[in-house]
C-alpha cells in the first residue's frame, strides 16, 4: 500500500509541471486525467487485490481440475487392468470359487497399486470441491473514484475477472461431476475387494492349518521335537534328544538349545563336533575303515511349543477373518468380478459351511494343542534322564583318564625335575644347562608334561560343561517335565519302548542320577533353596491337564515333582536353555521338512 502510494505521489509530481495554463490544451487534459488516475489510485488497491486474488483461485480451481480429470482418466485405467485380474464367473461352490482366485500375493499386488490410486484420486476430488467454493464473482462497489481513466480501467478488469470465475468455475463443476462416480465406484470396488482378499486368506490359513496339523500327524508323538538323520543308507529316526545314538564307530548326542538351535556332541571324547541354528547340521563322519568317511545330516522336528504355539495362531486368524468377512458388504456400486465372488462367499449356504469348517477345525486343532502340551513335558523329562545318563557314564570315564593323565604329570615332572639336578645353572641367569646327553631325554619329558597338562585342562573343561548343561534342567520345572506317560487323543500314542522308560523318569530315578553325579563332579547341581520355595510345594505334573486328567495323575503328583527348590513357573515348556533367548511375540514360521520315511532304531 505505501508502495502504491509513494508511486502515486510521484505520478502526481510529474503530471503538475503540465498543468500550467500556459502547457498546450492537448497536453494539459492528458495531463489532468492522468492526475486523476494518480489520485484516485491508492483509494482503489484493494479493488485490484480482490481481483488479483480471484484470478489466483481460478488458476488454482483449473489446476485442480485438470488433476481430477487425470485421476479419473488413471482410475479408468486401473478400473479396466482390475477387471482383467479374473476374466471367470465365480462357480457356485464357495470352495471351488476360492481355487479360482488369483495367488493371495497377486491380489494384494493389485490393491496395494490400487488403493494408492483411489487414495490419490479421492484427495483431489476433495481439493476440487474445496477450490469451487472459493470461486466467487467480484463484490459491487459501494462508491466510485472520481477519474474515469480508473473507473474504465476498473471496469474492463472486473469483466475479466467474472469471466475467469465463471469459467474455471464451469470446469472444476464439471470435472467433479464425472469423476464423482468413478471415484465412489472405485472406493467401493476396493472395498469388495478388500472382502474377496478376506476369504482367500480365509481359504489360504485353513489349507495351512489342514497342512500343519497333517504334517503333526505323519511325525507322530515320537517324531515331534525329536531328530532324524539321513546318510547314504536312507532317513533314520525318529531319536530324543540328548539320547545316545550309537552310528558305526561314532557314538553321538544330539542337544536342542533353542527353537531350531542343535547342538551335536562325540560321547567319547566330549567334545562338540557341530552346531547349528537352523535345525539341520551336516558332518563327516569316520567309517570302519581307515580313511572312509560318511555325510551324514541331523534334522530336527519342530518343539511341541512352537507348533501349539502356530495352531493357536491359526485357530484366533481364522475365527477373526470369518467374524469380519460374516458381515454384510455395504459395497452397492462396486460392479466387477469382485462383487460376484464376494456374493457366493456370502451366501448363507457358504457361511454355514464356512462356520462348519471353523468350528470343527477349532476342535481339532485344540485337542492337538492339548496333546503336544502333554507330549512335551514328558520329552523334557526323557531328555533330562537322556542327559543324566549320558554324563554318569561319560564322568567316570573322565575322571579315570584324568587321574592317570595326574600320574603321567607327575611322572614326568619327576622326570624333569631328575634332569634338572644332573644339570649345571647359568651364573647370571640361574637358568639350568641341560647336557647334551639329557637334552634328548628332556625334550620328551617336557612334551609329556605340556600335552598330559591340556588334557587334564581340557577334561575339567568337560566337567564344567556337564555342570551347565545339567543345572538349567533341574532349575526349571518346565524344562524337568513330567514323568506321567501321555494319553494323547488325537496324535499317535508313544512307541511302546518309550512309554517303557517311565519307570526311569521318576524323580527317585533321577535323583540317584543327580547323586551320583554330584559327587563324582564334586559340584552342586540341584538349585540352592529360597525362603519361597522351602515353605511351597514345587510344582506338579497335575498343571495344565484337564480336569479329569488332573484326577488321574493325582495319586503321582508327589512322586513326578519337580526337584525341590526349583521356582514354579508357567505351564508352557521353556523354549530355550541358553541366554539369548527370543522374545516370544517375534516368533516366525518355522518350515521343518524332515519326514519319516524309517523309523528303524
Amino acid at each position: 500500500m505505501q508502495e502504491v502510494r509513494r508511486f502515486a505521489e510521484r505520478v502526481r509530481l510529474t503530471t503538475n509541471l503540465f498543468l500550467d495554463d500556459d502547457v498546450p490544451e492537448s497536453l494539459r487534459t492528458l495531463a489532468t486525467e492522468l492526475d486523476q488516475w494518480a489520485e484516485a489510485l491508492p483509494s482503489v488497491t484493494m479493488v485490484f487485490e480482490g481481483l488479483r486474488q480471484r484470478h489466483i483461485a481460478c488458476a488454482a480451481a483449473l489446476t485442480a481440475a485438470g488433476k481430477l480429470a487425470e485421476s479419473r482418466r488413471v482410475l479408468l485405467k486401473e478400473l479396466g487392468g482390475f477387471s482383467e485380474l479374473v476374466r471367470v464367473a465365480p462357480m457356485s461352490d464357495p470352495y471351488q470359487a476360492l481355487g479360482q482366485l488369483p495367488p493371495l500375493a497377486k491380489m494384494q499386488a493389485a490393491q496395494m497399486a490400487f488403493r494408492v490410486v483411489s487414495a490419490e484420486a479421492e484427495k483431489r476430488l476433495m481439493s476440487a470441491r474445496t477450490r469451487l467454493t472459493a470461486l466467487s464473482n467480484p463484490e459491487e462497489r459501494p462508491g466510485l473514484s472520481h477519474s474515469l481513466l480508473l473507473e474504465e480501467l476498473i471496469g474492463t478488469e472486473m469483466k475479466r475477472a467474472t469471466a475467469s470465475v465463471a469459467e474455471a468455475r464451469e470446469k472444476v463443476e464439471s470435472a467433479i461431476k464425472t469423476g464423482t462416480p468413478i471415484i465412489e465406484r472405485a472406493k467401493d470396488e476396493l472395498n469388495t475387494f478388500g472382502r474377496v482378499i478376506g476369504w482367500r486368506e480365509y481359504g489360504d490359513l485353513t489349507a495351512k492349518s489342514r497342512e500343519l496339523v497333517d504334517r503333526i500327524m505323519a511325525w507322530g508323538s515320537a517324531g515331534v521335537q525329536a531328530y532324524f538323520v539321513e546318510n547314504e543308507g536312507g532317513v533314520f529316526g525318529p531319536f530324543e534328544f540328548e539320547q545316545r545314538l550309537d552310528l558305526g564307530e561314532s557314538s553321538l548326542a544330539v542337544r536342542n538349545t533353542g527353537r531350531t538351535a542343535i547342538e551335536l556332541f562325540d560321547l567319547k571324547t566330549g567334545g562338540k563336533l557341530a552346531q547349528s541354528d537352523t535345525g539341520e547340521t551336516t558332518i563327516q563322519l569316520p567309517g570302519s575303515e581307515e580313511g572312509v568317511s560318511y555325510e551324514t545330516s541331523f534334522r530336527m522336528t519342530a518343539r511341541c511349543d512352537d507348533l501349539g504355539m502356530q495352531l493357536e495362531y491359526l485357530t484366533r486368524q481364522i475365527s477373526e477373518r470369518l467374524a469380519r468377512l460374516s458381515k454384510a458388504s455395504s459395497s452397492t456400486k462396486a460392479e466387477s468380478w469382485a462383487r460376484a465372488y464376494d456374493e457366493v462367499f456370502s451366501k448363507p449356504t457358504s457361511l454355514a459351511r464356512f462356520t462348519q469348517e471353523t468350528r470343527d477345525g477349532l476342535i481339532e486343532r485344540d485337542t492337538l494343542v492339548t496333546d503336544l502340551k502333554m507330549l512335551a513335558r514328558y520329552k523334557e523329562r526323557m531328555t533330562t534322564q537322556f542327559l543324566l545318563e549320558r554324563h554318569c557314564e561319560m564322568v567316570p570315564r573322565f575322571r579315570k583318564s584324568q587321574a592317570e593323565t595326574q600320574v603321567q604329570l607327575q611322572d614326568a615332572n619327576q622326570r624333569i625335575a631328575h634332569i634338572f639336578a644332573r644339570s649345571q645353572r647359568d651364573m647370571e641367569t640361574g637358568h639350568p644347562m641341560i647336557p647334551t646327553k639329557l637334552a634328548a631325554d628332556y625334550d620328551i619329558q617336557t612334551k609329556r608334561r605340556d600335552d598330559a597338562q591340556r588334557k587334564i585342562d581340557r577334561l575339567q573343561r568337560r566337567f564344567d560343561l556337564a555342570v551347565a548343561q545339567i543345572r538349567p534342567r533341574l532349575a526349571s520345572a518346565a524344562l524337568y517335565g513330567s514323568a506321567t506317560a501321555p494319553a494323547p487323543v488325537s496324535l499317535t500314542p508313544l512307541p511302546q519302548h518309550l512309554l517303557d522308560r517311565a519307570a526311569s523318569l521318576r524323580t527317585e530315578a533321577l535323583g540317584a542320577l543327580v547323586g551320583t553325579l554330584e559327587r563324582d563332579l564334586n559340584d552342586t547341581l540341584l538349585p540352592a533353596p529360597s525362603a519361597k520355595t522351602e515353605q511351597a510345594t514345587a510344582p506338579s505334573e497335575g498343571q495344565g491337564f484337564e480336569e479329569g486328567e488332573a484326577a488321574e495323575v493325582e495319586a503321582e503328583v508327589v512322586e513326578d515333582a519337580a526337584p525341590m527348590y526349583v521356582e514354579e513357573v508357567n505351564d508352557a515348556p521353556v523354549h530355550r536353555e541358553a541366554e539369548g533367548a527370543e522374545d516370544a511375540g517375534r516368533r516366525d514360521w518355522v518350515d521343518f521338512n524332515a519326514s519319516p520315511r524309517s523309523n528303524d532304531r
